[in-house]
């Protein structure tokens, strides 16, 4: 993978481990009582060093910066995460406290956080079970303002030396594929991922009228270039500028 990609940036997950597969595990119970501990956070601690310390052998003994998803080791394990060296992307809601601490412990931050840059959402899970989560619109990505997640959490003037210390490094609009193929991916892309584009670019201090013959006409043109992109007004409102516009904006 170091051969495919830039080697600034690497991505090693860290999501999502099942427990109760490593309690059932005869090496790890072994591993456990050998070392005197019944902290499953050991081992992945242990995992994830041991992991970080290959990939710098596969890149030639250089350095290169991991980023790791929020996760059971980001909210109760960070000892063994330097926020020297990783960076945390943020799937959590923005509001969530552990976003606070992680700011708090000076650790360099992406959000995708899922109550506003989910993009599988309102489609139903793979399972067939209910989901509880309703689609997030382009509106919903557009006024997802990180500056104000970070001033909630630290005020305004350790949120402003936050940003300047290069501590948010911004952020991702995520499209889970297990209900994606070639066959439905531009739709759940664009727009939306788009509009949350222009949030990170400009950081607007609202979603002003002109925001809606913006978007209709870029989606227009990606429409024009072969891209499948989903349709947010009707066909009038691109060719009527101005003409629909958001009554029910809260901003």
């Amino acid at each position: 993978m170091l051969d495919l990609f830039d080697r600034d940036l690497f991505h090693m997950g860290g999501d999502e481990i099942y427990f109760q597969c490593w309690y059932n595990n005869a090496e790890i119970q072994n591993w456990q009582r050998n070392r005197s501990t019944f902290d499953l956070m050991d081992l992945w601690g242990h995992f994830q060093q041991t992991a970080f310390k290959k990939l710098k052998e596969a890149n030639g003994g250089n350095y290169i910066t991991p980023i790791v998803w929020t996760s059971d080791m980001t909210s109760r394990g960070r000892i063994h995460l330097n926020p020297v060296d990783y960076i945390i992307q943020v799937w959590t809601t923005g509001m969530s406290n552990e976003v606070k601490e992680l700011l708090s412990e000076n650790y360099k931050l992406i959000f995708s956080n899922l109550d506003s840059n989910y993009l599988d959402h309102g489609f139903g899970t793979w399972l067939g079970r209910d989901h509880l989560w309703q689609i997030k619109t382009w509106q919903d990505l557009y006024d997802n303002d990180l500056g104000k997640i970070v001033e909630f959490h630290l005020g305004v003037n350790r949120s402003r030396e936050a940003f300047r210390n290069g501590q948010i490094l911004g952020g991702e609009a995520t499209l889970w594929s297990e209900k994606v193929d070639q066959h439905n991916l531009e739709m759940k892309l664009w727009p939306r991922s788009a509009a949350f584009a222009e949030r990170l670019w400009t950081n607007p201090l609202n979603r002003s009228e002109s925001v809606y013959p913006r978007l209709l006409h870029h989606r227009n043109r990606m429409v024009n270039r072969g891209i499948h992109a989903d349709r947010i007004q009707p066909e009038s409102c691109h060719q009527i500028s101005g003409y629909c516009i958001d009554p029910y904006s809260v901003i």
